[in-house]
């Protein structure tokens, strides 16, 4: 039996199919259509008519992938543009209609729930115990505190990555001034995260998703290591070095710099100043020991859920 999850995100809409084999869940098809929802502006709080077309062209080419795969149960979550843009329930009740599918709109702190499942399943065969996950998407960053399978908070906060650039100056790189205004804007929305966290000390930061992805994905272009693809291995170290110097190229480089750097796909060199923004803004204010690219997130977490209504 083949199952599925499609998370209906900011930028994103992002499809994974897994085969059920004996009450375990082998994944076997992972794709995604680029939908920018805030592309025309996200600080309208609408999600403009064109954005509708290309989530509607999106949703068509997903579900004829699904439909090829003899797909029995799709699991479909909408996440921040979806719950934050007034007219978002429009936009996912055509989608719903577009592709026949049942789908619900998360909040927050569920969208952050989901991620931490996700991210849990690919930790059973490691050692790391205590970590702070954190997923920067297009509309908002998620973070989960945990250790030895214990959730101590889930955070979820519309500082995206888009938002951020809408929010901010678009100048090209990022100025000093832009930085200083970005992290004066942080500091009270992050407050109570960076106080739990320095009350239990995690060892490890858990990225996933957009910017963490790049980010790997640059370190394996540059050093040779295993590709993020791999389907036997989730959880992938980033070396400390590295992970600092490269966050920082991120900010201070200029687009077409960006653009020149191998692993940097074109769709994400415009907004990944403002996700190692954010990475470096958590990393100066608490050191992790260990840093680390997870590959399960969202889609993991809703189709770890969605077997259990199975059984």
């Amino acid at each position: 039996m083949h199952v599925a999850a499609l998370d209906l995100g900011t930028n994103t809409f992002h499809l994974l199919i897994g085969r059920i084999e004996s009450g375990v869940c082998v994944y076997v098809h992972r794709t995604r259509c680029r939908v920018m929802l805030g592309r025309e502006g996200m600080a309208s709080g609408q999600i403009s008519k064109a954005a509708f077309g290309r989530a509607k062209e999106a949703i068509r080419e997903l579900k004829a992938i699904w439909t090829s795969w003899q797909v029995s149960h799709v699991w479909v979550a909408a996440t921040s543009a979806f719950r934050e843009a007034t007219n978002g329930h429009e936009l996912l009740k055509a989608l719903q209609s577009e592709a026949h599918i049942s789908a619900r709109v998360l909040s927050g702190k569920e969208e952050a729930r989901l991620i931490g499942e996700g991210v849990q399943a690919a930790l059973t065969k490691t050692d790391i115990s205590s970590y702070l996950v954190m997923d920067i998407g297009g509309g908002s960053t998620e973070f989960i505190l945990a250790s030895k399978g214990e959730t101590h908070g889930l955070y979820s906060y519309e500082i995206g990555a888009q938002r951020l650039y809408e929010r901010f100056s678009k100048e090209d790189p990022l100025s000093s001034q832009t930085q200083r205004a970005l992290s004066a804007y942080l500091t009270p929305i992050l407050a109570d995260l960076l106080q739990l966290v320095a009350q239990h000390k995690p060892k490890h930061l858990i990225g996933t998703s957009g910017t963490f992805n790049t980010l790997y994905d640059v370190y394996a272009a540059q050093s040779g290591a295993p590709s993020r693809r791999s389907k036997a291995q989730w959880i992938f170290p980033i070396p400390k070095p590295f992970f600092e110097q490269t966050t920082q190229r991120f900010i201070t480089s200029s687009y077409a710099e960006r653009l020149a750097m191998a692993g940097i796909p074109y769709e994400r060199a415009r907004l990944i100043p403002f996700g190692g923004f954010l990475i470096q803004w958590i990393c100066t204010r608490y050191h992790f020991a260990h840093q680390h690219l997870c590959t399960f997130a969202l889609k993991e977490g809703l189709i770890t859920q969605g077997i259990q209504t199975l059984t």
